[in-house]
């Protein structure tokens, strides 16, 4: 290897000579030594592609780190339990009545539905997979 990381042709082409076609009678031909070294470059060349293009659609929004999703999806699971805890709050005695229930019973319907969201918050909890879906604007 050269100071700068890279490998001459020709040194290349005596160790291929030298060492892969033991490995692989096929190798023997410097063509076929080309050949290979020149699917290997394509090969590279294509993964070094996918992470380019990765990173711009990193960059452009597209992707966000797993940590950074889940927090933003602990996030709005706060919120989305304070919201629903607020308005359940604020709404049951006009619910109850609503329904023709008696208003005094409000704290019994309150418990009710804190119970049945925190059955719904726990179960959203506890799901480790996600399907997040993205449109183009």
């Amino acid at each position: 290897m050269e100071a700068d990381g890279s490998v001459l042709e020709a040194e290349a082409r005596n160790y291929a000579l030298n060492n892969l076609s033991k490995i692989d009678g096929s190798l023997e031909n410097p063509a076929d030594i080309q050949a290979l070294k020149n699917q290997k470059e394509v090969e590279k060349l294509d993964e070094q592609i996918a992470k380019l293009r990765f990173d711009r659609e990193k960059e452009q929004g597209k992707y966000i780190l797993r940590d950074e999703f889940e927090s933003e999806l602990a996030a709005r699971a706060v919120v989305l339990d304070t919201g629903f805890r607020h308005k359940f709050n604020i709404k049951a005695r006009e619910w109850i009545a609503l329904v023709g229930g008696k208003p005094e019973k409000a704290a019994e319907f309150l418990q009710a539905l804190n119970d049945a969201l925190d059955e719904q918050l726990t179960s959203y909890a506890a799901t480790r997979t996600f399907q997040v879906m993205f449109e183009d604007e």
